[in-house]
């Protein structure tokens, strides 16, 4: 099913705080909501994706949690093993196939912290703050190693908002 491009973003700031959340929401073409995401609260990072059956009932409710942390030494692998993005001990993170790199963000230094966040942008921090970023700011998205070596991040929509260009393999 196509989605249409109806989407609405709601900011609200709480009178007790200085926070801001942003929720997300996406509609199909018959005016059922289809997804929602939301940044800036508690439940930062939460998506829900929802289908239908062709008689327009409910299908599929799925719900999780995209916030994804890579510390020094820690690793994400593709579903099928064969590709993994470190956070290396040196700072920079890395996309490697088998022993052979395959992109590198190029960020170098001690004690790095890769987060993909809540709206959307995967960041690579310091301990002084930040030192990449995607430039991507899609509440509600995903990041993905693919099977075939490509690290993607997804709107809500399943658009391709960024990625390493390195699929095929």
């Amino acid at each position: 099913m196509k989605k249409t491009a109806l989407v609405f973003m709601v900011g609200m700031v709480a009178t007790t705080s200085s926070a801001q959340v942003t929720s997300r929401y996406v509609y199909d073409s018959m005016g059922r909501l289809v997804g929602t995401g939301a940044s800036g609260s508690v439940n930062s990072g939460n998506t829900v994706h929802v289908t239908y059956d062709d008689a327009g009932n409910r299908v599929n409710y799925q719900s999780t949690n995209e916030i994804i942390q890579i510390s020094t030494g820690q690793q994400i692998n593709s579903p099928d093993g064969r590709f993994r993005l470190v956070q290396q001990t040196d700072g920079n993170l890395v996309l490697y196939f088998g022993g052979s790199p395959l992109w590198a963000n190029y960020a170098f230094g001690s004690n790095f912290t890769t987060y993909f966040q809540s709206d959307g942008n995967l960041v690579t921090y310091s301990p002084s703050g930040p030192v990449w970023n995607s430039e991507t700011n899609a509440i509600g998205a995903r990041l993905a190693l693919q099977n075939d070596g490509n690290l993607v991040i997804y709107d809500l929509d399943d658009r391709v908002v960024w990625s390493t260009n390195t699929g095929g393999h």
